[in-house]
């Protein structure tokens, strides 16, 4: 703002234009001066125009000027800067996204992102009728997600990753008896398949470790601090499926899939390399670069008979026998 009365006089100015009237610069003057702001017609005019500025220190106020009434008033029933400058279908995105989060109630963190957002909504002007439409479940549904143990780790740790600080902790491997304790230089928090793991560096190794917050326990703050490298996630997880990243190259692997499963594989890509080969009444056949995972495996098998392991023969044959170990199950 340009001075320290400046956001005090605009707020003024949008209560009285948010109640759906018409308001002379004179009358707004009288309401500033009983405020114990002294305010001049010019200087009224002025945070007029400034709140119509559509500039980064502006809010893009919808407001026109009544030439018959001599007075100013919001073109926009809904708006007010109460909301931080948004519009109507800002509030409504807000709303929408508010209710895509409802997937994650008993979640801490993101039960705080909601009461955020609930406060903006309730500051927005918009209309009664409107919210309670967006609200109604019947709307919107989501895959509700099923809250798995660990959890309420999330906070502490985030804030730890934000703070660098390094965190200690028991970790429970599902192939040992017993725990072992850990110190860990936090850098990522990362959710696969509505399971949680934190990643970071262990004894200032290069290589980054993961641990699932579901083993995790006794979890401690230290007052430890570290430096956080420069490290690109984005390419670290570039050849997986999930959460596992073998110390391996990326290969090359070429799936065939059936023409009825291959529209939904054109709609959805399977991986972010995926390249379409071939496209006919026959097939989709398409290639990837992965690392092989048993995340991997488990969605190729997922696909059953709707898709076949073209190359390379070392996953083919792979996958063929952990479907004849399936089958033999049902013998």
């Amino acid at each position: 703002m340009k001075n320290k009365y400046q956001r005090a006089r605009i707020l003024i100015i949008d209560r009285e234009l948010s109640k759906g009237k018409t308001v002379k610069t004179q009358e707004i003057r009288r309401l500033i001066s009983q405020a114990g702001i002294n305010v001049s017609l010019r200087q009224i005019e002025k945070d007029l125009e400034h709140m119509k500025e559509d500039l980064p220190i502006g809010y893009e106020a919808p407001l026109s000027y009544d030439t018959r009434r001599k007075g100013y008033f919001y073109t926009d029933p809904n708006f007010t800067i109460q909301a931080f400058g948004l519009k109507s279908e800002d509030i409504m995105t807000l709303l929408f996204y508010a209710r895509t989060l409802e997937q994650y109630n008993g979640f801490k963190i993101f039960e705080n992102i909601l009461k955020t957002i609930e406060k903006v909504i309730d500051n927005s002007g918009i209309a009664k009728n409107t919210k309670e439409l967006v609200a109604d479940r019947t709307l919107l549904q989501t895959e509700k997600i099923q809250m798995s143990k660990g959890v309420e780790l999330i906070q502490p740790i985030l804030k730890a990753i934000l703070e660098k600080q390094i965190i200690e902790f028991n970790y429970q491997k599902f192939e040992d008896s017993n725990p072992s304790k850990k110190l860990l230089s936090p850098i990522l928090l990362k959710e696969d398949k509505n399971y949680w793991y934190v990643i970071g560096l262990v004894n200032e190794k290069n290589t980054p470790t993961t641990f699932a917050l579901d083993r995790i326990s006794s979890l401690i703050i230290t007052n430890k601090y570290f430096t956080p490298p420069s490290f690109d996630f984005d390419n670290y997880f570039k050849y997986s499926f999930g959460i596992t990243v073998p110390d391996t190259k990326p290969i090359k692997v070429i799936l065939s899939f059936s023409e009825f499963q291959g529209n939904y594989i054109k709609a959805l890509p399977i991986h972010e390399t995926q390249k379409i080969i071939k496209d006919n009444k026959n097939e989709l056949r398409i290639s990837i670069q992965v690392k092989p995972t048993y995340e991997f495996y488990s969605k190729i098998l997922g696909y059953g008979s709707d898709v076949i392991v073209i190359s390379p023969r070392s996953i083919a044959k792979e996958i063929k026998q952990q479907l004849q170990t399936a089958l033999k199950n049902y013998k």
